[in-house]
């Protein structure tokens, strides 16, 4: 997940910031200045807090905390070292020397302090025991470095050490009452003097040690000393570098405004993808927002997007050239992905070559009548997509992308009129399988190991089915324009087939046997008096389609402002219009069957999401305003939330009162496809900016603590509450509590409340009340049940 801007702190002091910490007590960033003075800011909101006093007298080198008793100590070149409770100074100690650096070991409660002469190691005494919390005279000294320590880390027991001298010096510190530290390592690990050091440590008990120079290098070790990785794409010295734990990344910064990011494990360079730092057109620099794991790029526009279910999960995308891009997420880390073009265009060049071959023989062989027939039933409409074609005769990009999971195919429909269906190179598989060392027999194996050989044996056939490559398997020619949209129709039964029916912006709706890619039928109106209105599906151009599999009907969204309701039969004639949804002002861009809600939701240009009743016809159960033109709408299968696509950002509306609860911004230009992979619980869109962005679904809080109390009949009851609350009934103090919330819990469903403020006032208030009267568990165990039910009323309350 990539880290994204909170604040800015501008104006911070006149002299430049050399030392930064963190108080993790008071949430409290303090800053030392090359003057001695150091400042307090809220780290959110970044808000001022106060000027500390005294300050050194010369440079602040090093700010640290100490958890124990919750003071952060401060060291500078003054030699003095300070400590701080509640932005107070408790403590001061005079050192006979300059300190550049200071770690403190909580384990062991000990400080360790970097000078120009080594380390000195003093215990820590948090009772005072000696009038100061370090004596500054009882140290243990460690004289191996020649120069400045400017850096220092603990990790369990051991010292790492980084100085002006070049050396990383790992040592052995002892207990108390050890009066020693014994180097372990000594190593020159830089061609100039370290100037940073940290222990890095996630969350899978991987643990690595960074270091930088001032030789433009960043190096990772193991905590043994033994170098992993090295990084030199810097073109000035590092500056700073730390591990952001939370999503497993080195950030190191080198003189840009921007910081570079890093995988530790693998080493790679992963800024591209993380899009922690995005640039605008103007040059400036703004970061990524809510949750965005990770970016990458390509330097066309993207319309399209599909997945894989299957292992490895595989994303596809198109782009307004007509290129089909698979993408991979490494092995290595979670951030870069692999790209790789299909390379499927000469395949699929011949294939239409073959199929245009194929159906110019069938003509020949058909009679004059037939043939003039046919020329009647196309009138007018062959003027007008003839005239599509030559507009987009250069054009070959993808206007929908779906992988069809029984089949292991891409279907893609084109601009060139044409549906492409793209699978994987069957012959290159056939080789790479008889090239396959021949596996012993399994014949006396358990079930259960013949089950686990059969899976394994699956995934190694998908494996070698990706390495193969892919194949223009067959080529849809029928339609006369822009082929926009297609639904995939499942079997039915065993008998049966797998449908494919597609549409575009010539009306038509072809039927299709995907499986063998021959045309089963079109859709025509037998009521129609007009040939050239017979096979119009609508009054202008067909934009999306989608199929309802519970109620077996056809949604097609149009360009007329208006969504078509059809039953769904293989045969063209059969294809009857049940109803149509009117109520949008503009171009129905997209319309999605919603059937955990059983309805369909449609989107249009106009800026309104609509929910509409399928039992009737023309009936919006709901409305929302989405605030700009709607391209593209998903259903997340996990939360069951609404995920669309608003112009540049992506919102997420949860699906019981759809309020607004997630938006991503991050692209620069209109999102054009959206996905969400269950498996890993990721949004994936697509946009005309060339970016591909991987985002962190929205997580349903409720449904994941075990859904909601039961109030007037409405939600859903929690058996553990409820089990709770039943105990909890037979107590005196329940009924206490039944008369508090009498009166506000009479009929949740039908009270109006002006606003929630009101709401909270008077639970706090009755809070008091009851805590100041009584301290008893029972009785604020069943309060706080019935405050989730009251909150419960306000969240479903009627306007």
């Amino acid at each position: 997940m990539s880290v994204r801007h909170a604040y800015t702190i501008k104006d911070t002091h006149s002299r430049n910031i050399t030392a930064i910490g963190f108080n993790p007590a008071r949430r409290e960033v303090v800053l030392g200045f090359e003057d001695g003075t150091l400042k307090v800011w809220e780290a959110d909101p970044c808000k001022f807090v106060q000027h500390l006093s005294p300050g050194h007298q010369g440079w602040v080198t090093s700010i640290v905390y100490w958890p124990e008793i919750k003071t952060f100590i401060t060291a500078g070149q003054d030699g003095v070292i300070m400590f701080w409770s509640g932005n107070s100074l408790v403590d001061i100690v005079h050192t006979e020397e300059a300190i550049y650096s200071m770690a403190v070991n909580i384990r062991k409660s000990q400080l360790v302090c970097g000078t120009s002469t080594g380390i000195n190691l003093y215990e820590l005494d948090k009772y005072k025991l000696r009038r100061h919390y370090i004596d500054p005279h009882d140290f243990i000294k460690a004289t191996e470095h020649t120069d400045i320590v400017k850096c220092l880390a603990y990790f369990d027991s051991r010292v790492f050490s980084g100085g002006f001298d070049q050396r990383l010096i790992i040592y052995e510190s002892g207990y108390h009452g050890v009066r020693e530290m014994t180097p372990i390592s000594v190593r020159r690990a830089h061609e100039a003097g370290l100037n940073n050091l940290i222990v890095a440590q996630d969350a899978e008990h991987n643990s690595w040690l960074i270091t930088s120079a001032f030789d433009k290098c960043v190096k990772v070790w193991t905590t043994d000393g033994k170098l992993v990785h090295r990084l030199d794409d810097f073109a000035s010295p590092v500056t700073g570098i730390c591990f952001i734990a939370r999503n497993k990344t080195i950030w190191v910064a080198a003189g840009y405004h921007f910081a570079f990011i890093y995988e530790p494990k693998s080493g790679e360079n992963v800024s591209e993808f993380c899009d922690t730092f995005l640039a605008k057109e103007d040059d400036e620099v703004e970061t990524a927002r809510n949750g965005c794991v990770t970016t990458f790029f390509t330097e066309t526009p993207i319309d399209c997007l599909t997945y894989t279910n299957k292992a490895p999960i595989l994303i596809f995308s198109t782009d307004q050239q007509g290129d089909i891009v698979k993408w991979e997420r490494k092995q290595t880390n979670a951030f870069a992905f692999s790209k790789e073009s299909l390379r499927a265009s000469e395949s699929m060049e011949k294939m239409l070559q073959k199929k245009i071959a194929r159906r110019r023989m069938a003509q020949l062989k058909k009679s004059p009548q037939q043939l003039l027939q046919e020329q009647k039933r196309e009138g007018k409409r062959a003027k007008k997509d003839g005239q599509e074609k030559k507009k987009n005769v250069h054009s070959m990009g993808f206007r929908k992308l779906e992988f069809v999971e029984e089949l292991d195919v891409l279907v893609a429909a084109c601009e060139d009129s044409n549906v492409y269906v793209i699978g994987f190179d069957e012959k290159a598989f056939g080789v790479l399988v008889s090239m396959a060392p021949e596996e012993a027999s399994y014949k006396d194996s358990s079930n259960s190991d013949a089950a686990s050989i059969e899976s394994t044996s699956e995934m190694d056939d998908q494996v070698t089915k990706r390495v193969a490559g892919y194949k223009c398997r067959h080529v849809l020619v029928e339609h006369n324009g822009v082929v926009t949209c297609f639904a995939i129709i499942p079997k039915r039964d065993e008998n049966s087939c797998l449908y494919l029916v597609t549409s575009g912006w010539d009306q038509r709706i072809c039927i299709w046997n995907l499986e063998t890619g021959d045309l089963v039928d079109v859709f025509r109106n037998v009521d129609s008096k007009l040939w050239e209105e017979r096979e119009l599906a609508a009054d202008d151009a067909i934009l999306d389609m989608c199929y309802s599999p519970e109620r077996n009907e056809l949604a097609l969204s149009s360009a007329d402002n208006l969504v078509y309701i059809r039953r769904f039969s293989p045969v063209g004639s059969q294809l009857v219009l049940l109803g149509t949804l009117q109520g949008h002002t503009a171009d129905v861009n997209c319309v999605k069957w919603w059937a955990k809600k059983n309805c369909w939701v449609t989107a249009s240009e106009d800026r309104s999401i609509k929910l509409w009743d399928s039992g009737g016809v023309n009936d919006c159960i709901l409305s929302l305003n989405a605030g700009g033109p709607v391209q593209c709408v998903c259903i997340d299968s996990v939360s069951n939330a609404l995920v669309v696509a608003v112009e540049n950002s992506l919102k997420v509306f949860e699906p019981d009162n759809f309020d607004l609860v997630q938006k991503n911004d991050g692209h620069f230009d209109s999102i054009r496809s959206i996905i969400h992979i269950p498996d890993n619980r990721h949004y994936v869109t697509a946009s005309w900016d060339g970016r591909i962005g991987i985002w962190q679904a929205w997580r349903n809080k409720r449904a994941k603590d075990g859904g909601l109390i039961s109030v007037g009949g409405g939600g859903l009851a929690d058996q553990s509450e409820a089990a709770t609350a039943s105990a909890v009934a037979a107590t005196p103090a329940a009924l206490l509590i039944r008369d508090a919330f009498k009166r506000d819990l009479a009929d949740p469903e039908q009270q109006y409340v002006a606003s929630e403020a009101e709401w909270e006032e008077k639970i706090e208030s009755k809070i008091r009340e009851l805590k100041a009267a009584y301290y008893d568990s029972e009785l604020l165990h069943a309060h706080e049940f019935n405050r989730r039910r009251v909150q419960t009323a306000t969240a479903r309350r009627v306007n």
